[in-house]
């Protein structure tokens, strides 16, 4: 099962007893303040759960390869960003299990 976020949604509501219109503003703020801190290059850290951060990634010039935008060859960027999920120590234990 995907956990979606309206599934999210749903079993906030259902946990808290937040009425389901307030659990979906609570998880649309949520998403909007760590979307922002991301693009912001902050690092989101919960506790014994997860680290997000994003990190630049470096290709050197002969890596660099081409890309092809309205019929003409352009360099490909050499630096790029990516998405790094690391788990806390809590969620490393129950995923061994």
């Amino acid at each position: 099962m995907t956990v979606t976020k309206k599934v999210t949604v749903r079993e906030i509501s259902r946990r808290s007893g937040l009425t389901y219109k307030q659990a979906e503003l609570a998880v649309s703020a949520l998403i909007e303040v760590w979307s922002e801190a991301l693009a912001n290059g902050e690092k989101i850290a919960i506790d014994n759960f997860f680290i997000l951060e994003v990190r630049e990634i470096y290709r050197p010039q002969e890596q660099a390869g081409h890309l092809l935008r309205n019929g003409e060859l352009v360099p490909a960027p050499r630096i790029h960003k990516r998405l790094l999920v690391r788990p806390g120590l809590t969620l490393r234990r129950k995923l061994k299990k």
